[in-house]
Formats: C-alpha cells, structure tokens, sequence
C-alpha cells in the first residue's frame, strides 16, 4: 500500500512531529509508513524516512513481501549467501535465516545438505536424511519427493511429505536407484533373498524357475549333482542321475554300469557277465571269459568256458584246463568242478590224477580219494577201468547167479581164460576133480572118459588094456581084453595074439593050432 503525495497538502509542521515535514510555513504529512527524523526541523519530503520493513520508490514507501534480504531506513540489504527472509516488513538481519536445502551450523553459516539429505523448512538446524531404503544425488535438497528408492528397494507409496520404500521381494531385483518396480528374475537365476539389486546366475549345469530367490532353487541338471550347494558336478563313473535336482548321484544296479562322467542312465551288462563293486565296468562271471580272453572292454562278450576248463573270479581272465585225466562242465567256475574221469582217482592235488590199479574200477567222475572200488572176490580188471563189467572172472570162475560175483568152476569143468564165459566141461579122455579149475587133467595113456569127467576113476582103460600100477597097459602076448574086465585072458587053444594090447585072439588056420600058453602063433 502507499500514499499519494503532493506538496499541496500540508499543515505546518514543527519540530517533535516526526509525521509531518514543513516546507516553509506549511506542515505536510510525510508518506504513509515513513516518518522524519524528529530531532530536527523536516523541511522536505526527502526528510521523511520509511519505517523499518517498507521500501522508499519515489515518493511511496512500499511494504516489502519476504524475499532474499532486509530493509533498514528504507534501504535494502541482502541476506547472507543461501538466506532469506521469511516474514513480512523484514527489518532486520537477524531475519534472514538459511533456505530450505541448507541448515545453519554453529556459526550461523548455512551449509547445503549432501547426498541422501534434504530440508523442507528454512532455518533448519539439521538435514534429514532420506527414509529407508532411499537416497538421492542431489545437493541442498529441500523436497523428501527427491529421495528416490535405492536399488535393490521399489517405490510403495509416495506423498507431499513422504516416500516409502521397500526391499524388493525375493525372486525379484532392482539394479539402479528409482521408483520402478523390481523385475522378476528370469529363468535360470537367483535373487539371494530380499532386497537383491541383481539377479545371480546359476552355477553351471544348473536350473531355476523365473522368480527364484535362493541359490538352493538353482537344480543341478540330469547327470549332475549338488556339490556343497556352490556348483554342479558331473556324475562319476558307475553312478546316474535321471532327475533334476541336488540330490546325490544314484549308484548303478548290480548287472549295470557306467564308464563315462554325467550319464542319465547305467548300461546293461552283456549276457554272463557282471558289474563290478564300483560299477565302473562288466567282468565276465565266474565260469565265463570276455571274447577275445583279456578284452579291456569295459562291457566285454563273455563266452562260457569249454568242458574240461574252468575260470575263478568276476575278470576277463582265460580259462585254464583241468589237470590230466580229469574233467568239467562247460561253465565251471572253480578248479574243484574239475573231476577226476572215471577210472582215475584224485589223489589230492588237481594237476593230475591217477588211474585205478588192476582189480578195482571206478565209474563215477568225482574226487573221492577212495573212491576205486575193489572187483568182486576171483575177479579181476585192467587197470584204469570204468565199470563193473570191465571186472572179469579169473579163470577157473564163472559169473555167479544173476551176474552176481564169481562161481567156482565145479569139478569135470573148467575155465582157462579170464572173462565173463562160462565154464567149460572136460573133454573126453580128461577129467577135473576139483574147484575152479583152469584146466583138465589127461586120462592115463590108453584110457579114455566120458565128457565132463570128475575124476581118475572115470579114466578107463582102452579094450586091449588093464589098469596096473596107474597105467593101462596093453595086455601081453597071448592075451587080450574087450573091454568088459578090468583083466587081460589067454587066448584059448587055436588062437593067439602075437602084439601086446590086443582086444581079440586071431583065429589059427586050418591044420594048425596055437602054441602051448601063452599062445603067441600058430
């Protein structure tokens, strides 16, 4: 506000009325606010002064609104660096106190708020700083609206007077400072629990959904398992993994195995073949050798060993041959399958065996050291025989009843060669008078018995022959025999015998007679 002024109207001043000047005679009111100094006579209207708090323009004492200095006797002065007033009429320095942005310090000197501080308010005695999870770059801030979320924090609301952040959620970061939201972090990464400013890859050979927020939600691919948590490691040789996740490798199934790093799955075993302790690789089976023997396949063609070999132990090892005169099964997988053949006996070591004496057989193949049994009584075998039946009646012994054992040959029989005949009787002109008999005895010369004959006395004489002193002898000169007595008779008158061992008398002729006794001729 102001007054208009003009030298017209006036009264006459004097001195002591500090609202007037009087230009000669006349006493005018100063402008509106100002007044004249009083301790002398104001003569013009440049003696009056505006009051503190009005600017003089002109001859208008204007009231002067808060701004960036004070008025004294009408004459501004500015405040100090980043000060102000703030009050209508500001009249003095004591007025100008520090703008928003700044705070005053001891010495009155106002200092700009830093980094992540701010003040709304003037002559503020501190800067406050920015509410959690928040900051900003600016210098001398005077607005908490300049306070933006940090990174790793999205705005939640916001106000005149107030900004809330919160930590991003897990599963979600925020690298730079604002207030956007946080963004979902994509497949295969982690945000490490709350408040994450980035999404962190997983570790190799490993996955996660979008929006996972531990490193335990990154999952170690088929073929790999978790180690300590911190990566991913192929699984070793003879194990598996068919699943995704940190669970531990799965060791392969007996008959199954696995000779590279990482697999999904354990291979088959061929046939007669089987995995090792560690699974690593196949070994042939007991009884079994790889194809070619000694293959270093890791899954070797196993073939069963020949009859009469055998093969120790899971390996691809050859088989070896049993000991001499001894045999196996195709397949045999310890030495002691090797069996002695029959006809032989073990003889406690397997590198050979030895074959059953004469008079005993074996017909079984095994390794009882006892195990020849002894031929029947009067029997005997070949050595090394293989059954019963090679066990053969000595002479003189006949197969019993049934087969059973050996018989004596009986008196008037006879067996002269070993084996399984029977006996055989006596020939005519011989005779056996005792058990198992090889052969038969010769009748006397000039004697002769029946077929089968037992004894001595079935041994008889030939007609013209006399048993005498164990000899037939033929009867004399003179005499004969028929055969109907067991003595030589003269021949009678008219007949002779002229030769020993006649069985008749010749007749003489006629006109003749035989000689006195004996009669020997006519």
């Amino acid at each position: 506000m102001h007054i208009e002024w003009s030298e017209e109207k006036f009264l006459k001043g004097s001195v002591g009325h500090a609202s007037y000047y009087c230009p000669g005679r006349d006493r005018i009111p100063c402008p509106e606010n100002s007044l004249s100094d009083g301790t002398d006579i104001a003569s013009g209207i440049d003696d009056c002064v505006c009051i503190a708090g009005y600017l003089r323009t002109g001859n208008v004492c204007v009231q002067d609104e808060a701004g960036t200095g004070y008025y004294n006797n009408g004459m501004f002065v500015s405040c100090a660096t980043n000060k102000r007033t703030y009050v209508e009429r500001p009249g003095s320095v004591d007025l100008c106190v520090c703008v928003p942005g700044f705070h005053t310090n001891a010495l009155g000197v106002c200092v700009e708020c830093t980094h992540g501080s701010y003040s709304e308010s003037a002559n503020s005695t501190e800067c406050q700083n920015c509410p959690a999870l928040s900051s900003h770059v600016v210098m001398g801030s005077s607005n908490v609206t300049d306070c933006v979320c940090n990174p790793g924090a999205y705005m939640l609301s916001v106000s005149e007077d107030s900004v809330t952040c919160v930590a991003c959620l897990g599963g979600t970061a925020k690298a730079g400072p604002g207030n956007g939201a946080c963004a979902t972090c994509a497949n295969n990464t982690f945000s490490d629990g709350e408040g994450a400013t980035e999404c962190i890859d997983c570790h190799a050979q490993s996955v996660a959904p979008g929006g996972s927020d531990f490193l335990e939600d990154c999952l170690c691919l088929l073929g790999f398992q978790s180690n300590g948590g911190v990566s991913c490691v192929a699984c070793a040789w003879g194990k598996f993994k068919n699943i995704t996740s940190n669970n531990p490798c799965n060791a392969c199934e007996t008959g199954k195995m696995q000779y590279s790093l990482g697999r999904t799955v354990c291979n088959d075993c061929f046939a007669n073949s089987n995995s090792e302790t560690s699974r690593n690789f196949c070994r042939c089976n007991p009884g079994y050798s790889s194809n070619p023997p000694m293959s270093s396949s890791t899954c070797p063609s196993c073939v069963a060993c020949d009859v009469n070999t055998y093969k120790v132990g899971s390996n691809q090892n050859p088989c070896l041959l049993c000991g001499t005169f001894m045999q196996s099964p195709p397949a045999s997988s310890v030495q002691s399958q090797c069996l002695c053949n029959q006809g032989y006996r073990f003889t406690g070591s397997f590198a050979d065996c030895t074959a059953c004496g004469a008079g005993t057989y074996k017909d079984t193949v095994s390794n009882s050291l006892t195990n020849c049994l002894a031929c029947p009584s009067h029997s005997l075998s070949p050595s090394n025989s293989t059954v019963f039946g090679a066990c053969a009646c000595n002479a003189g012994f006949t197969p019993g009843l049934l087969q059973v054992g050996c018989a004596a040959c009986e008196p008037g029989l006879f067996k002269e060669q070993p084996g399984g005949a029977v006996c055989d009787s006596c020939a005519k002109g011989k005779y056996n008078p005792t058990l198992n008999a090889t052969k038969c005895l010769d009748c006397y010369d000039n004697s002769a018995s029946l077929s089968g004959s037992d004894a001595l006395a079935d041994c008889e004489c030939d007609p013209g022959h006399v048993l005498f002193a164990d000899t037939c002898s033929g009867c004399a000169v003179g005499k004969f025999d028929k055969g109907e007595t067991e003595q030589c008779s003269d021949c009678v008158g008219g007949s002779y015998t002229d030769q020993p061992g006649c069985t008749v008398c010749a007749e003489c002729g006629s006109d003749s007679a035989s000689h006195d006794m004996p009669h020997v001729a006519c």
